[in-house]
């Protein structure tokens, strides 16, 4: 069992088991610091939080008959675009989003996806 390090290690007890899968936020041939650093992600809910931040603006947006890439969902919301490149799949992976049509992003001006809440 691996036990956690640093600063109030002492407290928090054992990890919680991890097995990588489809949905995991480490690859399966990443350092056991990246999956220490997942496991720690969800558990105090910033996964979530992410998840339920970037979609609840997509629904905002979305409400206006519009759909954005994830770089331009990323400049609404003041956040760095790697937040809702990587949560849009997650909430896709939940039936929560899809993706629609490739169109040239306005941030990146490059051809990307746009996405659109369910």
């Amino acid at each position: 069992m691996k036990y956690q390090t640093g600063v109030g290690a002492a407290t928090r007890g054992p990890l919680p088991s991890y097995r990588p899968s489809n949905n995991a936020l480490a690859r399966r041939t990443d350092p056991d610091t990246s999956h220490q650093a997942a496991i720690q992600f969800v558990v105090v809910g910033k996964h979530a939080k992410q998840m339920a931040e970037v979609l609840n603006t997509l629904r905002r947006i979305n409400a206006s008959g519009v759909v954005v890439t994830s770089a331009e969902l990323a400049a609404y919301m003041e956040t760095d675009r790697y937040v809702t490149a990587r949560r849009l799949p997650d909430l896709r992976k939940r039936g929560l989003v899809e993706q629609c049509q490739k169109t040239t992003c306005t941030v990146s001006n490059t051809q990307a996806v746009t996405w659109r809440a369910i």
